[in-house]
């Protein structure tokens, strides 16, 4: 894991007011969730691969495009 992605996940937690932790969690609930997300766009925004990703959030690449689907 790249100190950007504690980073993100830092500022996703404060925002979605959910503990860093918890992003990398397999929780489910909708503040999670949206933490969750908000990483994984940053870091797609980024450059990083899907699997990249995935990886470092504990989670299929699949699961990566899904959430970044759409997004700018």
């Amino acid at each position: 894991m790249t100190p950007r992605v504690d980073f993100y996940a830092l500022v996703a937690g404060v925002r979605h007011n959910v503990r860093r932790t918890e992003i990398f969690s397999p929780s489910r609930r909708l503040p999670v969730l949206r933490a969750r997300k908000e990483v994984m766009i940053r870091l797609r925004a980024d450059g990083f691969s899907t699997t990249q990703i995935g990886r470092w959030m504990g989670r299929d690449h699949s699961t990566v495009i899904h959430a970044t689907r759409g997004q700018g």
